[in-house]
């Protein structure tokens, strides 16, 4: 049990700071790389891998005097941005904590794709993986992201696909992955760098296609996951 001298030295190391809570070591390794990529300093933010979701509450309830701001970020699993953060905090708890919520849709691993030309230039480089990098539909819209950046990538390479991505192209075909860089920023007040619009505009006419094509490449990839 922790005296009273002991909170306030702790509130006071951690007044400057926000605390950002995820459920494992590879949410943790992608949050890091996406931040040094938006410009968001790493030591404004204490991190926690809570080794699942089912860990959160307590671990809020253990923090929560003595930062500020809690941010927690999930999966949510289904590929569904409508109200994503009230189904994610029903999952997290039922009480009444004040924190911040944000999902990865439906995986964090579909952030992998949200620049695309990027993950051409970090996949393995078959035929086989460009034909399925060219058929992708959205990043949020990815039915098995995980099992995907595995065959794709190199299971746990995903700190190396990130270096060096366009984040702004990445925050615009990612919904999911936008509102939380944007809501990271806004929490630490920072003037956020993201320039999504512009790349929005550049890249529409291909993300379009690939929507329209979507239900052939939902079987496709379902296909090609098989062989793996």
């Amino acid at each position: 049990m922790k005296n009273k001298w002991t909170k306030r030295i702790m509130k006071k190391n951690t007044e400057d700071k926000i605390l950002l809570i995820v459920e494992g070591n590879t949410d943790l390794e992608i949050v890091k790389t996406i931040f040094e990529e938006a410009l968001i300093p790493l030591e404004s933010i204490d991190f926690i891998a809570a080794n699942g979701m089912a860990h959160m509450p307590r671990i809020i309830k253990e923090h929560r005097n003595f930062y500020d701001e809690i941010v927690v970020l999930v999966d949510l699993d289904i590929n569904n941005n409508f109200e994503a953060e009230s189904v994610a905090r029903l999952e997290i708890s039922s009480e009444d904590y004040d924190y911040h919520v944000f999902t990865a849709v439906p995986s964090i691993e579909s952030w992998l794709f949200s620049d695309i030309d990027n993950a051409y230039v970090k996949s393995k480089g078959t035929e086989r993986t460009k034909e399925i990098l060219s058929r992708l539909p959205m990043p949020d819209d990815i039915p098995y992201p995980r099992q995907l950046a595995n065959n794709v990538f190199g299971k746990n390479n995903f700190r190396y696909v990130l270096n060096g991505f366009n984040i702004n192209a990445a925050s615009s075909r990612s919904p999911s992955l936008r509102k939380f860089v944007l809501g990271i920023s806004d929490i630490l007040r920072l003037d956020s760098n993201l320039k999504w619009e512009n790349e929005y505009v550049r890249t529409a006419g291909r993300d379009v296609f690939a929507k329209l094509v979507d239900e052939r490449n939902l079987l496709f990839t379902k296909h090609w996951m098989a062989k793996k």
